[in-house]
């Protein structure tokens, strides 16, 4: 990357180790530019290393460390600077000398690396001391201080001393706590006890652990075992734990053979990882583990007994039992093997034998199932067969190759893989089977049908060349037919004379034998689909987009999820029962104990339930289709999960997508057969999963949820009747449902059951009323007020329209249709205006029907009507500027209802007293008879009303009647200029009610008796001053003044 001076400099401020390659005025195609490309090639091996490459033209820089030559690499370690002296254009010797051991070494400073850097610096060195800390803790970086003290003196004993803080590192290498101090040896690890801050003791300690003689079997942690497992080709570990006795005592018997295990190439090693034991199936210890190219193998034997856990390890790691063949081999065993598996390999591939070792793993196994598996390294017989870089393996069959695409590290799915009925089934014959592969097959078919014969029956080779002309119409009816030469299993499964033909049909423990002409096909086959589905039909299976489109798409399904891999198992376990019963009765009888750990153990309820309960369903598999339920069995239990099934087998009814699960005894076939056409026939409130709750929730507009629990008599009682009201609230398109989930109930604030939850667009109320009052409930579901949905017009369907239209005086309707472009820019302006027309007392809602559209008269959609009492007006504006809809709807001329007194709200009246100059309302009590009366009468001068120019409307708010002076209802206020003048006359009376409304009308502004007193009053106080100041008015007086003479 190029940097500038400035970003530079910070980089060096805040970065223990940069690299700048400082190349002056470097234009492209220059010498400069060439070895900047060449040094780009190391650039992901330094980032690696924990080392910023960054390139700077700049010369200011360059001058400021003394640089006057250019190209120059230099690299600094925590600020200072050290030039590089080497040839520059050799990319690999510049990256050797900035990854060396001794460039990254800063003077009297503990160096710090990534975790990278540490793992190569633990496999690289013998003694090894780690301080790990967390960046920016004050603690940590005052015993970095208190160490960079004895980082000198454990260089001098060889010891290499670094620091690590990347993030998750305590994690990573399994530490108690940070910070920490470890020392390791060969990657084996001591972690220091002590006081961190005392750094003389560290050392001490360190120096300790530097001469001391290491355990006889070395404790290693989760890391490094990780490391010794994918490292050491030949690794044994003992799993122990702390406060055990026998491993205290199995530890000490094995440490003598610690030498014995070093001189013959296998690591021993001991490790206390409860978590990675866990991981390759160790619960119980002590355990002891063989690793052999990172593959384990358990050792199950007396772990007392040190000299046979050495044979035991000697004898694994001297095992090499697949045979290498040659060209002249190959093809030998091709013509004469039956079942052949060859593993092709590299010998110089430095992962063949890790690979040979996971296939060895597998080879007894093969064998019992007749199955040869041979390795040949002969790479132009690889390409031949398809492999042009090995390694991979070709299987062939009578000759006839297939080749495996799967993971070859994975011994049980290449087992799986040559095992597989499909694979060792050629299609030109009847396939030749031993006991254990027909016991696998038995296992993985619905169907089996078997043909028993020996080499030393006369008449078999005859009636089997019959049987293989009916092979390929047996197996396309699903059957899966094979033979086998095995007189003691015929006599086991009661057959004592060959040959003879036995049907097998899944869960049956007992087969039918067929006791007609062998020398007739037909009749066989005839037979063999006969016992295959006496009915013609059976339980068909579904998997996959097949599955859920049948979910989503038939009117009445029910689905069998069950889990195959749980019954193999139970097989499985079954045949290692009886393996085990036979080894213990051979030790009992020579007086050894038997040890070693033992399988778990599957319920023996769930192994039960493989065998019935397909069976007690295909009985019923034909009254389902009657009462047109399609039955289906699944073993996608991917598609279970999505609806939330857990435990297996489960069984589910769905209709048009959605589902509810069967709570009782599935063996009981009349009891589902009953829950199924009880589900077909009745509107039951189907029980549902979590998770198909919350996909529920995400598409359902209403949806009502009963939360209940088990064993709760008042929640079975309280279902029952809200059974009574579940078509009710389909009709208004309110889905209702219940499940049992305390956990879930819990995120809704329900601590006790049972409750209703109601969700409207997945906003959930919570219903406080009366549960056992079924029609509370329904009214509580379709009130308005709790149907609203905030910022959004309510979708209704047909019956909830005309519900509201008996309910609501003042309804918009906005119909539209799936197939409408623009009718989704429409909804959201429209939506704009919700609240406010919700604020005039106007219910908008929309609704998306051709159907209803058509009723109203209707034919071009979208379009918008409003609905005043049950009379419609459709809007013939454009619908997209919201202003002008709401300006309609709000309009006098569309409020105004003939012959009728409207009904108004707060906000309407004060609307309406803005806009007309005279305004009269009756303001009334609801469900008051003397209002009603009253109102019925005034009614009749509406008309004249109109005439005088006076809007007359009525209003049911005694609180706002207040506003006015109002304080009894009911009463008639008359508007003039929103000047109010209360009626106090009869109001029974309605033409005295319109006469004072005549006069109120027409009356000119006159002055009242009050104004004219007051007038007097003012002229008179005139008068009466004017008058006080005329009589009291003062005459002025002369002064004479003598002249002196006269004197």
């Amino acid at each position: 990357q190029e940097v500038t001076d400035e970003i530079l400099d910070d980089l060096i401020q805040e970065h223990e180790y940069v690299v700048v390659y400082f190349s002056g005025n470097c234009e492209e195609g220059q010498k400069c530019d060439d070895i900047l490309e060449e040094l780009e090639n190391i650039d992901d091996e330094l980032d690696e290393s924990g080392i910023i490459f960054v390139t700077t033209e700049d010369l200011t820089m360059a001058k400021k460390y003394g640089i006057k030559s250019f190209p120059k690499l230099v690299f600094f370690r925590n600020r200072e600077p050290l030039v590089y002296g080497g040839d520059i254009e050799d990319e690999d010797e510049v990256l050797a000398w900035l990854t060396d051991e001794d460039t990254l070494e800063i003077p009297d400073k503990i160096e710090e690396v990534n975790s990278k850097m540490l793992d190569k610096i633990l496999g690289e060195n013998e003694h090894v001391v780690v301080y790990f800390y967390k960046e920016g803790d004050k603690k940590s970086q005052k015993i970095l201080q208190e160490l960079e003290n004895i980082d000198d003196e454990c260089e001098d004993k060889d010891i290499d001393f670094v620091k690590i803080s990347d993030e998750g590192i305590e994690k990573e290498y399994d530490l108690p706590s940070l910070p920490a101090v470890a020392f390791y040896r060969n990657r084996f690890r001591e972690i220091y006890t002590g006081d961190l801050m005392h750094e003389e003791a560290i050392l001490e300690w360190i120096l300790d652990l530097r001469e001391s003689e290491p355990d006889v079997i070395e404790n290693v942690d989760r890391k490094t075992l990780q490391v010794l497992i994918n490292d050491v080709n030949h690794l044994a570990v003992l799993f122990y734990t702390d406060n055990c006795e026998e491993c205290e005592d199995v530890l000490e018997e094995l440490e003598t053979i610690d030498d014995e295990t070093d001189e013959h190439g296998i690591q021993f090693v001991k490790s206390k990882d409860a978590k990675l034991a866990s991981e390759i199936g160790i619960f119980s210890f002590p355990a002891l583990v063989y690793y052999e190219t990172g593959v384990p193998i358990m050792y199950d034997g007396n772990l007392l007994d040190e000299n046979e856990v050495l044979e035991w390890m000697m004898d694994q790691k001297n095992d090499e039992s697949i045979e290498e063949i040659d060209r002249e081999k190959l093809f030998h065993y091709i013509d004469t093997k039956e079942f052949l598996a060859v593993v092709f390999h590299k010998e110089e591939d430095p992962d063949s034998p890790r690979i040979l070792r996971h296939i060895e793993l597998i080879d007894d196994e093969a064998l019992e199932y007749g199955i040869k598996i041979v390795k040949m390294k002969d790479r132009l017989m690889a390409k031949k067969y398809g492999f042009r870089n090995p390694p991979g393996i070709t299987y062939f069959r009578k000759g006839k190759p297939i080749n495996y695409d799967g993971d070859i590290d994975d011994e049980e799915e290449v087992l799986d893989w040559l095992t597989e009925p499909e694979n060792m089934e050629l299609t030109d014959h009847i396939e030749r089977v031993n006991r254990k592969m027909f016991d696998k097959i038995r296992q993985r078919s619905d169907y089996v049908a078997v043909f028993l014969y020996s080499s030393d029956c006369k008449q078999c080779p005859r009636v089997l060349t019959e049987v293989e002309h009916i092979d390929d119409e047996a197996d396309s009816a699903g059957i899966n037919f094979v033979k086998i030469d095995d007189k003691q299993l015929a006599k086991e499964f009661g057959v004592f004379a060959l040959p003879a033909i036995l049907f097998f049909k899944i869960g049956s423990k007992e087969p039918t034998i067929y006791a007609g002409d062998l020398y007739d096909e037909q009749q066989i086959l005839q037979w063999l689909l006969t016992q295959k589905d006496p009915s013609g039909d059976v339980i068909e299976a579904a998997e996959g987009n097949e599955l859920l489109k049948q979910i989503e798409e038939e009117e009445a399904l029910a689905v069998y999820f069950w889990n195959k891999t749980l019954c193999d198992l139970c097989a499985q376990q079954k045949q290692q029962q009886h393996q085990r019963g036979r080894k213990a009765q051979k030790k009992a009888a020579s007086g050894e104990e038997e040890t070693g750990p033992e399988a778990p153990v599957i319920d023996n309820e769930e192994c039960e339930q493989c065998v019935k309960i397909l069976e007690e369903l295909e009985n019923i598999d034909d009254d389902c289709e009657r009462h047109g339920i399609k039955f289906v069995k699944t073993q996608d239990l991917k598609i279970a999960d999505m609806y939330g099934a857990s435990n297996y087998p489960v069984l589910m009814y769905f209709e048009n997508g959605i589902g509810g699960v069967f709570e009782g005894d599935l063996e009981e076939e009349e009891e589902v057969l009953q829950w199924l056409i009880q589900q077909r026939t009745e509107d039951r409130i189907e029980l549902i999963t979590r998770i198909m709750l919350e996909k529920m929730v995400e598409e359902t507009q209403y949806l009502a949820v009963y939360f209940y629990k088990q064993n709760c008599h008042i929640c079975e009682q309280i279902l029952e009747e809200l059974e009574k009201i579940d078509d009710e609230c389909d009709v208004y398109g309110i889905h209702l449902v219940r499940i049992q989930d305390p956990q879930l109930a819990k995120r809704y604030g329900i601590k006790t059951f049972p409750a209703l939850v109601y969700f409207r667009n997945g906003n959930p109320l919570l219903f406080e009323g009366d549960l056992q009052n079924e029609q509370s409930v329904l009214e509580w579901l379709i009130d308005d007020d709790n149907r609203e949905l905030a910022d959004e017009i309510e979708a209704v369907n047909e019956r909830m329209l005309t519900r509201l239209l008996n309910e609501s005086p003042f309804l918009a309707v906005f119909f539209y249709d799936e197939d409408c472009p623009e009718c989704e820019e429409i909804l959201q302006n429209l939506e704009e205006i919700d609240g406010e027309a919700d604020l005039f007392g106007i219910d908008f809602v929309k609704i998306c029907s051709a159907q209803a559209a058509a009723d109203q008269g209707l034919h071009t959609l979208p379009a918008l009507m409003y609905f005043r009492k049950k009379k419609p007006m459709v809007y013939d504006g454009d619908l997209t500027q919201s202003s002008k809809v709401l300006d309609w709807l709000t309009s006098q001329d569309v409020f105004e209802i003939r012959n009728e007194i409207e009904e108004v709200n707060k906000k309407m009246l004060e609307k309406l007293l803005e806009e007309n100059e005279y305004v009269t309302v009756f303001f009334y009590e609801p469900n008051a008879d003397e209002s009603r009366t009253i109102m019925e009468k005034l009614e009749n001068i509406d008309s004249e009303t109109d005439n005088f120019d006076i809007k007359f409307v009525k209003m049911a708010d005694a609180r706002y009647a207040r506003k006015w002076g109002v304080t009894h209802l009911p009463a008639i206020v008359y508007f003039r200029k929103r000047f109010p003048s209360i009626y106090r006359g009869d109001l029974h009376s309605e033409a005295d009610v319109l006469e004072w409304l005549r006069k109120n009308r027409f009356r000119q502004p006159e002055l009242n008796l009050f104004m004219y007193a007051l007038m007097a009053i003012i002229v008179a106080f005139l008068i009466y001053t004017g008058f006080l100041l005329q009589c009291f008015k003062t005459t002025p007086t002369t002064v004479v003044v003598q002249h002196q003479k006269q004197s």
